[in-house]
């Protein structure tokens, strides 16, 4: 993967620059993982889709899909879709020093992660039931450009969609919503983190026990 400059992504949306599918990620300070700040993932976002919207032509071609690759331990009550025994191309092997435990694990789909879709055609909050996972990113490209991805297992394509059921939902196209500020609680929240002392690290007074020297006498 090659990296860009701070800004490329905003400089080229502003310009209409902007390839046919762009794959944009955070750095570790904007990614929300801690112990990184919430707010600088905002504002991160933010500017993106700001640069988007500056520019009502750019804005009028573009389709965003906002996809978390993990839940962060905020584990969904719902069982996630897992396919029958012996599926193709959905089970994996485990090997042991003893060799390849059963029949190998389900991939399955995971727990489920925020999605959010920006664009003109799906404007009005709505919310879009179908089972989807990260190939369905995908098999969106597959529809908008043609090729194929040969490694989704039938299984998996016909228990998820391909992100087409989103459309069709707003009544008409409409301009970018308005979105909060993010800069402000930002700078808030920098503020905030700088005047609160860290917390105490569990055990940090602890030291590791020290095998005793001499003989011990035997048991029974």
């Amino acid at each position: 993967m090659v990296s860009t400059p701070a800004g490329q992504f905003e400089y080229d949306a502003l310009n209409d620059k902007l390839p046919a599918v762009s794959w944009v990620f955070p750095t570790v300070a904007t990614s929300e993982h801690p112990d990184a700040m919430p707010n600088a993932g905002a504002a991160w976002l933010a500017s993106k889709l700001d640069a988007i919207a500056a520019n009502p032509e750019v804005w009028a071609k573009t389709l965003v899909i906002i996809n978390y690759d993990e839940n962060d331990g905020l584990f969904d009550h719902v069982v996630p879709p897992l396919p029958p025994t012996g599926t193709a191309d959905e089970f994996v092997s485990l090997t042991s020093p003893g060799g390849t435990v059963g029949g190998g694990l389900p991939v399955g789909a995971g727990y489920r992660v925020p999605c959010i879709v920006v664009s003109p055609w799906t404007v009005g909050g709505n919310v879009c039931s179908t089972p989807l996972d990260h190939t369905s990113v995908i098999r969106f490209l597959e529809q908008l450009t043609g090729v194929q991805e040969p490694n989704i297992s039938a299984w998996r394509r016909r228990t998820f969609g391909d992100f087409t059921d989103i459309f069709g939902r707003s009544s008409a196209r409409s301009g970018f919503p308005a979105l909060p500020d993010t800069s402000g609680p930002l700078t808030l929240a920098n503020y905030e983190t700088s005047q609160f002392a860290l917390p105490v690290f569990p055990g940090a007074q602890q030291s590791f026990p020290v095998q005793e020297r001499g003989h011990r006498p035997s048991i029974g």
